[in-house]
């Protein structure tokens, strides 16, 4: 899409919106209108475009996906006299949830992982089974002044350290991690539970589908074709709580020229 284009359809996105905020207003002008907007470097210059095209907006409501900009874009919020709220937090992102509460509503992104015929997300504050991650814990925490114990250690995925083809079939193996011993392989102390999912992805990184595993703290997996559209995920269970880490199959060459490994 060249830059004409682009403006071409900023113009008609902002000439839709303001029919839009219009309509509604003439049906019930009592309610605030709330229009969302991704914090990112051009909020502040999507912003002023709006605000000079549509003048009843009453607040905006703050998108987080990551927080590089959003101190700069609170900071002209605030200045500007703008209302708004945070609509929408990445869970991952929970860790400024505590400071951001006390300044404006804030809105988690998903409160349960989805799962729907052509779109998965693991933005939950639960997984797709119901059970509870660590996010919940942090938000329950901050609203009860509880400390609540999340009791599963951190976890990677050990991937083999060769290249994978298509059709082959290589060893991933769960680590969890100690403060006293640090990355251990099958932590059965924990009496921790184990559950492998292979996720398919679109080719501009979407998942859109996944299929069961093993439920073992190893798995020899058969590598599927294309391999570079498949995620792996391990979820580690204790009770009712989860942590969850995904993985692309292969363990990237750093520094090293593939044919050099292949001669």
């Amino acid at each position: 899409m060249d830059l004409e284009e682009i403006l071409y359809q900023n113009i008609a996105y902002i000439k839709w919106l303001k029919e839009l905020v219009n309509n509604i207003k003439s049906i019930d002008y009592k309610r605030a209108v709330v229009v969302d907007i991704e914090v990112n470097e051009e909020t502040i210059h999507n912003l002023e475009k709006i605000r000079d095209q549509i003048n009843n907006i009453d607040v905006f409501g703050l998108v987080i996906k990551d927080y590089e900009y959003f101190d700069i874009v609170k900071v002209f919020l605030n200045t500007n006299k703008i209302n708004y709220i945070i609509s929408s937090l990445a869970t991952d992102k929970l860790d400024k949830y505590n400071t951001l509460k006390d300044n404006s509503s804030v809105f988690i992104a998903s409160w349960q992982d989805k799962h729907e015929i052509g779109k998965l997300s693991f933005d939950g504050l639960i997984d797709r089974k119901g059970r509870l991650k660590e996010t919940y814990y942090n938000v329950y925490s901050g609203n009860n002044n509880q400390n609540t114990a999340f009791d599963i250690p951190e976890i990677s995925i050990l991937k083999p350290a060769q290249l994978i083809y298509d059709d082959q079939s290589y060893t991933y193996t769960a680590m969890t991690h100690s403060n006293e011993v640090g990355w251990i392989p099958d932590y059965e102390e924990a009496k921790l539970n184990y559950e492998w999912t292979l996720i398919k992805c679109d080719e501009y990184g979407n998942e859109i589908a996944l299929k069961e595993l093993a439920k073992t703290p190893r798995i020899r997996l058969k590598i599927p074709k294309n391999h570079d559209l498949y995620k792996l995920q391990l979820s580690v269970l204790k009770g009712n709580q989860v942590r969850q880490v995904r993985t692309n199959l292969h363990t990237p060459v750093v520094g090293v020229e593939i044919s050099e490994i292949i001669e």
